[in-house]
């Protein structure tokens, strides 16, 4: 895939997603328990104490992450509250300068925590370190198409669609770039428009056309 439709892809499905998030002062709440948790020497799931808001905790990934010039993956475990989600433990696994993955163990805890009650959630922030967009032009997180194949992936999962049907916890995708978090939960387009145009015409085929 070359990097012209790329970023046409990313670009055109970022259209669609919400503005990025809209933080208060009181949010910087979140600075000290994340930048604790996501310390070199502390591994596995580390508990929040007292919990903090959605916000609260975006804002700490954040500020953990903004000036790392390789990505990483922080996965909050909470459980929806109101409006917002009640964050008690996290996660974080360290990736390089353009990817970054979770262990085998983050995959097995997401799955038990959705397991435990109906109303669990789950927060997905990773970053994209300082790239030649932002040199260019102050823009907002822009998913890439595979950021974007995972969290379709992820949602159309069995047991996350059954959550939706039942109005349960959500798993939901936020990025982190150039100093904003952004929500994405549109799927890469440009494959979905591509896929369709490629499709049998079956007009054609009930008029006798051979292929």
């Amino acid at each position: 895939m070359n990097l012209p439709r790329k970023l046409i892809g990313a670009a055109l499905s970022s259209l669609f997603d919400p503005n990025p998030v809209g933080f208060r002062a009181t949010d910087e709440r979140g600075v000290i328990p994340v930048r604790r948790a996501c310390a070199p020497s502390r591994d596995g799931i580390q508990a929040l104490r007292p919990t903090l808001n959605r916000n609260a905790f975006l804002v700490g990934c954040l500020d953990f992450t903004q000036d790392a010039d390789i990505e990483y993956l922080i996965i909050g475990f909470g459980a929806r509250h109101g409006s917002t989600t009640k964050i008690s433990a996290l996660m974080h696994a360290v990736g390089n300068a353009h990817s970054v993955a979770p262990t085998p163990a983050m995959q097995q805890e997401v799955q038990n925590h959705l397991q435990r009650s109906l109303t669990g959630e789950v927060i997905i922030f990773h970053n994209h370190p300082r790239n030649w967009l932002n040199a260019v032009s102050d823009n907002s997180p822009i998913a890439s198409g595979q950021d974007r194949t995972v969290m379709l992936h992820q949602s159309l999962a069995p047991q996350i669609l059954f959550r939706f049907l039942l109005n349960g916890g959500r798993v939901m995708f936020y990025l982190g770039e150039n100093g904003f978090v952004r929500r994405f939960y549109t799927p890469e387009l440009l494959d979905v428009l591509e896929h369709l145009a490629s499709e049998p015409n079956h007009g054609d085929i009930q008029h006798g056309r051979n292929y």
